[in-house]
């Protein structure tokens, strides 16, 4: 499970024991990640628990408010006075954060302070506490202890990250989040002798977090310059990212049913959705987070987004034209507060009311948008169940289109019960090993390594479902998730039906 990712990142891994319907699940986070398995095994549980972490890890990124917290008496508190003496430290670490050029350092290079207070930073356990409220919204509950598999007393879920230049090694940064009861705790494993990176970036710039590091003229009580709180966030949004790898970026989540969400446009119009979420800790809902959030993106942020990278324009044209066969467009907002979703078909001088469009196009519509206005390299498009509304040939398409998008950075994480998706992914990663003009006729042009691919079995059992990492097998041509077994059963039935009536 050790491979390192073609595009640097390092290897992400995700373990999982007694949370929600799933007993053990070990996986790992890929640029492409496919769950597979029958229906409530816990593929949706797991990729909205991975979601969450996004949430957790990539506040810095994505959300809207940026949570701070003061640790009177902490040791952090008290590293940050003792920097407050060395005004060098102070200096050289202000000029780190607002140089426009320089990127990344090693934290010990602006000095044992720095680099003695990024670990602190990361190791106050109050991760914990960015995670709960996530957790309780993504999965629209009031109570932690909804989220603990039946019969068990506690779970536990790890998040371990090696980077790409410590892959294979035995130590990896760890995040341990453990619930009991109503309570999750959870606990930074950082080795001893690991680089702590400081790493700025587009996001970081973007959200302006370099605002966030305070420095305080010295009071009556102490001689300390620097505010702990927003130097604290600070280092937390510069060093987290080199010890959580992808979950550090921000991730989209396309729930299932998102047909009928975008059919039923002008009625969602109506609705308040910022009264969706949570009034409180204890009154969770109506909506689930992950769907207030596709809601939120859809209908009320989607204004105020330009195309989320470069890469994202050609993508989202890609399934535009292989895909749709037609244009998507968000229009206004004029005097609404919300765009108006529209979509043309090729050669038509008009729009297609979305209530007479397939359902297939309502469905990918969604992936179009988040492609064009959202995703950029690093980030992740969760996709449950993209086989919905889909023939086993525009499956086999739509897979070829999935290959691009992660060749073009952007990370996949799909839910899914189909053996055409799975098929079409097989041979994707088998033409790997052809070279690129022998790939010439293929249903997909690009192929994607076997690291980069994972694929997990979701099994259910009397105890909780537990997960298997699919191989590629090269005998059959797919992944094997079961349902060479529900063939070879429909034939052994007919074999038997024709036998009887034969007897007849």
């Amino acid at each position: 499970m050790n491979n390192r990712s073609p595009n640097g990142t390092g290897s992400c891994r995700l373990e999982v024991a007694d949370f929600g319907p799933v007993s053990k699940a070990e996986l790992e986070l890929r640029p492409l990640t496919v769950f597979a398995g029958p229906s409530n095994a816990g593929k949706s549980c797991i990729a909205k628990l991975v979601y969450a972490l996004h949430a957790c890890f990539a506040r810095h990124a994505r959300t809207r408010t940026h949570h701070t917290r003061t640790y009177q008496l902490s040791d952090f508190n008290r590293a940050a006075r003792r920097m407050g003496d060395r005004p060098d430290v102070v200096r050289r670490l202000k000029e780190f954060v607002l140089n426009p050029v320089e990127e990344r350092v090693d934290s010990s290079a602006l000095g044992k302070e720095v680099a003695n207070l990024t670990r602190l930073a990361l190791q106050v356990p109050d991760v914990g506490a960015d995670t709960s409220g996530p957790l309780l919204d993504v999965f629209g509950t009031a109570s932690m202890d909804d989220l603990i598999l039946r019969g068990a007393r506690d779970c536990r879920f790890t998040l371990s990250y090696e980077p790409a230049v410590a892959v294979g090694s035995s130590e990896a940064f760890q995040y341990v989040f453990e619930i009991a009861g109503d309570k999750l705790d959870c606990m930074a494993v950082i080795p001893p002798d690991a680089t702590l990176w400081l790493n700025k970036g587009e996001m970081f710039r973007r959200t302006g977090r370099g605002s966030g590091l305070l420095f305080w003229p010295a009071g009556d009580d102490d001689e300390f310059s620097v505010g702990p709180s927003g130097l604290r966030l600070t280092l937390l949004s510069l060093a987290q990212p080199a010890t959580a790898g992808s979950l550090s970026l921000p991730a989209w989540y396309l729930p299932a049913g998102r047909s009928g969400v975008i059919e039923a446009q002008a009625a969602i119009l109506g609705l308040a959705i910022d009264r969706m979420g949570n009034n409180g800790p204890r009154n969770r809902g109506p909506v689930p987070g992950a769907l207030r959030e596709f809601l939120r993106d859809m209908f009320v942020d989607l204004p105020r987004r330009t195309t989320g990278s470069q890469a994202g324009e050609p993508l989202a044209r890609l399934f535009e034209q292989t895909i749709l066969r037609g244009s998507v467009r968000a229009e206004g907002p004029a005097r609404t507060a919300s765009p108006v979703i529209a979509f043309r078909p090729v050669d038509w001088d008009r729009d297609l009311p979305l209530g007479q469009a397939s359902s297939l196009t309502t469905d990918m519509i969604p992936l179009v948008l988040y492609l064009r206005h959202y995703a950029t390299p690093g980030s992740t498009i969760i996709i449950e169940e993209p086989e919905a509304h889909m023939h086993p040939a525009m499956q086999v398409r739509f897979m070829a289109a999935v290959a691009r998008v992660v060749k073009a950075g952007v990370r996949v994480l799909m839910t899914t019960h189909s053996e055409w998706i799975l098929s079409a992914l097989a041979n994707i990663v088998r033409a790997s090993e052809l070279s690129d003009h022998r790939r010439e006729g293929l249903a997909s042009p690009v192929a994607l390594e076997r690291a980069s691919v994972g694929a997990w079995l979701f099994e259910p059992g009397d105890a909780g479902s537990k997960t298997t990492e699919i191989p590629l097998d090269s005998e059959i041509g797919m992944y094997d998730a079961g349902f060479p077994d529900v063939s070879r059963a429909l034939y052994n039935d007919w074999a038997t039906i024709d036998s009887r009536l034969q007897e007849d």
